[in-house]
Formats: C-alpha cells, sequence, structure tokens
C-alpha cells in the first residue's frame, strides 16, 4: 500500500458516523396492530442474513407476540419498504420480556426460520412487525433506540422507520438510531448498531486515564498496516468539568500506562468546547491534537485518549454490558476497539461501578498509512483492510 498522505485527517471511527451524538436511551412503544420499528441497510458483501437482534425496554400488561422480518426497500419511492409481496424471511413468533435488574432491557436475539441468501449491493429493512394476542394501550412493549444526532453508519444507509397506528407509509429519521442489527454468517451484522445503555463516566483526581483500547490487526504473511495518528476526534457530548484553571492531558499509552508519546497539556478553554470550561461540541464533531505523531503497527495495542491534570472528566460512554460481543458484531472494527479506564495501577472496562463493557465516543486522526513488509503478531482473523478505517 502506498502513502495516503492525500487522505490526512480521515478517521478511525468507533461510532456508526463521525457525526454521531452519545445519544440518551429511549423507546418505541409497540401497541397498535400495524406499527412496526425498523432499520434499512445495504449490502456490503455476499452473505446469509441469518436472524435479527433487538433489545426490549419494557412491558405493560402482558407483551403480544413479535416477529422480526426481512424485506426489501422500495426501489420506486425512497425511504419506504417495500411490503407488496413476501418476506425474504422472517423469525417465529416471540413476546417481549426485560431483565429483572438495571438496566432492565435485555437482548432478544431471534434466528430467521430459513436464512437468507443476500448479494453486494442489495437494500433491505429488518422490521419488528406485530404478529398475535392483545396489542393495545394496556399490553404492549416498548423497544430500544438511541436518541441524538446519529445519522448515517458508514456509507450505508441505516435509519430508523416506523408507521403510526394512523398511516400505512414509513418515517424516516437521521437523529434516532434503532438499537438494533441483523445478524450474519460472517464477523459482523448490519443495520443498526446494538447499545445496552448510555451513560456518563465521572473521573476526579490527578493521573486518572480514559482511553479507547485498540488493537491493532496482525500482519499477515510478512505483510502488516502503519497508521499515523495526530490527535482524537470527539464525537459530539463530552464534558469537561473545569473551574478555570483546570487542566487535562491528551495522549496514548501502552498496556502498563506508560506513556508512547509526550502527552499534551490543555485547558478546556482553549480546546473546542461549545462553551466555557467544557471539550466538545453538543451535536457535532470537535478535533484535539497531540502533541506529536502517534505511530501505530499491525499487532499493536494502544490506549489513546484523555488524562486528568486536575479537576475532573466527565464524559458519555456506550455500555454493552454482559452483551459485549453481541453488540460488537455490529460496531465499527468489532472487538479491537474497547473502552479503558486507568484505574491508579491497572486498565480495566469503565462504565459504571460495575466495570461493565464498552465504548468511549473518540476516533482517531490519521494523517497517514502504509503498508510494511514486515512486523506485527502473527497471522488472525483481522486482517489489515482499508475496510476498517472510517
Amino acid at each position: 500500500m502506498s502513502d495516503a498522505k492525500s487522505w490526512m485527517n480521515m478517521t478511525v471511527d468507533v461510532l456508526p458516523s463521525a457525526g454521531f451524538m452519545y445519544g440518551t436511551d429511549a423507546a418505541k412503544t409497540l401497541d397498535h396492530a400495524n406499527e412496526s420499528v425498523g432499520v434499512a441497510f445495504q449490502v456490503k458483501e455476499d452473505c446469509n442474513l441469518t436472524g435479527g437482534k433487538i433489545f426490549c425496554q419494557g412491558v405493560t400488561g402482558y407483551s403480544p407476540y413479535y416477529k422480526l422480518q426481512l424485506w426489501p426497500m422500495s426501489t420506486a419511492t425512497g425511504g419506504q419498504v417495500d411490503m407488496s409481496g413476501y418476506a425474504l424471511a422472517e423469525t417465529a413468533a416471540f413476546v417481549g420480556t426485560v431483565s429483572g435488574t438495571w438496566p432492565y432491557s435485555l437482548l432478544h436475539d431471534v434466528a430467521f426460520t430459513s436464512p437468507y441468501t443476500a448479494t453486494q449491493g442489495q437494500r433491505l429493512a429488518l422490521i419488528l412487525v406485530y404478529s398475535s394476542g392483545t396489542i393495545d394501550g394496556s399490553n404492549y412493549a416498548k423497544w430500544d433506540y438511541i436518541s441524538g444526532r446519529c445519522e448515517y453508519i458508514n456509507g450505508y444507509l441505516s435509519v430508523l422507520t416506523t408507521s403510526s397506528s394512523s398511516s400505512t407509509s414509513w418515517s424516516t429519521s437521521g437523529s434516532y438510531y434503532p438499537s438494533m442489527a441483523c445478524t450474519t454468517n460472517k464477523s459482523y451484522d448490519v443495520g443498526g448498531v446494538l447499545s445496552l445503555v448510555s451513560a456518563s463516566q465521572y473521573v476526579p483526581g490527578t493521573g486518572q486515564k480514559l482511553a479507547n483500547k485498540i488493537t491493532m490487526p496482525a500482519a499477515v504473511d510478512g505483510a502488516g498496516l502503519e497508521l499515523h495518528a495526530i490527535g482524537i476526534r470527539l464525537n459530539g457530548g463530552w464534558t469537561y468539568f473545569a473551574d478555570g484553571a483546570d487542566t487535562f492531558k491528551i495522549g496514548a499509552w501502552n498496556s502498563s500506562g506508560t506513556e508512547l508519546i509526550d502527552t499534551l497539556t490543555l485547558d478546556a478553554d482553549e480546546s473546542g468546547g461549545y462553551s466555557k470550561g467544557n471539550v466538545g461540541m453538543y451535536l457535532g464533531d470537535c478535533d484535539i491534537f497531540f502533541g506529536e505523531t502517534l505511530t501505530l503497527n499491525s499487532g499493536d495495542v494502544v490506549y489513546y485518549g484523555f488524562e486528568t491534570d486536575s479537576g475532573a472528566l466527565y464524559n458519555p460512554y456506550h455500555i454493552f454490558g454482559a452483551y459485549e460481543t453481541e453488540c460488537l458484531r455490529s460496531w465499527p472494527l468489532g472487538d479491537m476497539i474497547s473502552g479503558q479506564y486507568w484505574a491508579s495501577s491497572s486498565w480495566a472496562n469503565v462504565g459504571t461501578a460495575l466495570e461493565v463493557a464498552g465504548r468511549w465516543g473518540m476516533s482517531l486522526i490519521l494523517s497517514d498509512m502504509h503498508g510494511t513488509s514486515s512486523g506485527g503478531a502473527s497471522e488472525s482473523a483481522n486482517k489489515p483492510t482499508m475496510g476498517v478505517i472510517g
């Protein structure tokens, strides 16, 4: 691979789009027989679509039975699901159920009765529909989505689609994102993105760090990948509480917490805050640059992010909890990126006092990238590819 300096400021995205606000948790109430929720997507390679995943957030009365169905998107009317024929695939009927402990949402991972063989480029929709049983204002289930400025997912159409109780047409929104996905026989899922809940992590005291851990793909047959990162893009909603004199550091560290580049000390008021004492742009992006270039090679494990210098950091975070493996299949870079917190002497998963798994909303900004003739770990399932770069 040749140098890619002309692509300076491309990012290694950790969220569905560079304009993705961390969002707040919400739910779609399905209490009418003709009301549905779903996600539209484009198939990026030939594969089998095997089922769907969706989080149920709450049940009132007794949940009716629902099904997940796969339909084509209309080629004649934009933003509409073509339901003129028969579903391409569907699951058996199931009821909505929730967990008995916080955060209560429960993942429903349901297989199609028969997989659907999809081809590259197809535009499809995974939708949740009413199947049977009593459904009314006293008997229904609520299904998760994320509110916020979510926009699009890395080049494929992916939107929340719903129909109201009095309408047969579909509405679309780039500002809400369903916490659901269509499963495949590949190493990833398509459609929306799964997130159990969003929260914030309060990090007080000098020397504490918030970072995303990135595990670079191993070299394959002696050919590796080298990235040069010059900073971090914060994806909406990041907040740093400062009293005017407090400062923070930006940098990168290894597994032992040792600096890989010299950390750069900044204060909130000089770092792209949307108001005094803050870092990050509400419903937008903010770029903050390192003091020197960070180099990542195939096989490297690197932690990049922020360190408290004085005051505290308080930042939004997507929590996957016990569903980390299931959620990460639908997120950019999959399990190659995870959120971490430096707790005095070691890195740990962050999110809440439960130390559940998740991901911070910060992406690496690249200055260039190129291939190498050697280096990195042995061959693994994660192979260098341009496709994983935002």
